[in-house]
């Protein structure tokens, strides 16, 4: 039985034939596959709310203006950040001592106003006195507190946790919005010029 054999040159021409069919094949395929997407991750930017509504006071002759920080609960409802506190301005008679003014008026408490427009805090009308000295040296704060209204402070918080870092951070914030003032630490605080009853009675 006579086997038909083909020749070497046609074996040839036949695998090169196959590979280049494989190749343009692929080619073809690698053109028109669909390119592999790249997904970005997506960054949402939260703008931080910055409270608006009460006009900032002029600046006029013999007269000064004075930044004080309070908690609001409209950026910042259900406290979210015990430590936030946001900016009010209030224009007072020019003095030489505007850090104890302005802590005299933080201690106040908001106005009706302020308080119509959101702001809150755990320093009231029964809170007044709360200051009886303040003083400064190489930029840090020293402040001591009378009793009676530290303990109207207690009552309306002070002494909680979340309170007690609004305490902190209104008094803090409001310092440091003077030139000079470098260092505002609650270890520097006194009670009737003792730190232990300080801290026995707000850090309860």
């Amino acid at each position: 039985m006579a086997v038909y054999r083909l020749p070497l040159f046609h074996c040839f021409l036949a695998c090169l034939a196959t590979l280049i069919l494989g190749f343009g094949l692929g080619f073809t395929l690698g053109r028109f596959s669909p390119k592999p997407v790249t997904t970005r991750p997506v960054v949402t930017v939260t703008p931080t709310p910055t409270p608006s509504g009460i006009p900032d006071p002029t600046p006029t002759d013999g007269k000064v203006i004075l930044t004080l920080y309070f908690d609001n609960i409209l950026f910042n409802s259900n406290a979210a950040s015990c430590s936030a506190v946001f900016p009010v301005k209030r224009q007072i008679s020019v003095t030489n001592v505007p850090l104890r003014a302005a802590l005299n008026l933080l201690f106040q408490g908001p106005t009706e106003q302020e308080q119509a427009f959101g702001y809150r805090s755990v320093f009231s009308s029964t809170t007044t006195d709360l200051l009886k000295s303040v003083n400064v040296k190489n930029g840090i704060v020293y402040l001591d507190f009378n009793r009676p209204a530290a303990i109207e402070a207690v009552k309306s918080g002070a002494n909680s946790s979340c309170g007690h870092a609004q305490f902190l951070s209104s008094i803090e914030k409001t310092a440091m919005s003077f030139s000079g003032i470098k260092t505002v630490d609650e270890k520097n605080f006194t009670l009737g010029g003792s730190k232990s009853a300080y801290l026995n009675l707000l850090q309860q």
